[in-house]
């Protein structure tokens, strides 16, 4: 049962999401199967959010192109995090490399 489920004392069974671009409303009933994925998926943001670990952004034009969050997601930089000491290293050792 949901919060606004609840609230109201109702039992809601469907829901609309609306898409601007498009401007069409999709009808999406509340099963017990996207009940639960949807308590699981909290849970799972819950958990990422107590860990402080942001996920790397995944690319998909289809659907990065459209999507109003890119500038904030950058999700075409690349997902490869590099330390300061590890380049460092590198650099170092390139040098030592053309020394030799």
């Amino acid at each position: 049962m949901s919060a606004l489920e609840e609230m109201l004392e109702v039992s809601i069974s469907a829901g609309q999401i609306f898409y601007g671009q498009t401007r069409r409303r999709t009808d999406v009933p509340f099963d017990e199967d996207l009940r639960s994925r949807t308590r699981s998926l909290a849970a799972r943001l819950h958990e990422l959010m107590r860990s402080g670990v942001t996920p790397p952004a995944i690319y998909d034009k289809r659907k990065c192109e459209r999507c109003s969050l890119k500038p904030d997601c950058l999700p075409e930089l690349p997902t490869k995090r590099q330390s300061a000491a590890g380049w460092l290293d590198r650099q170092l050792e390139s040098a030592l490399k053309v020394e030799s």
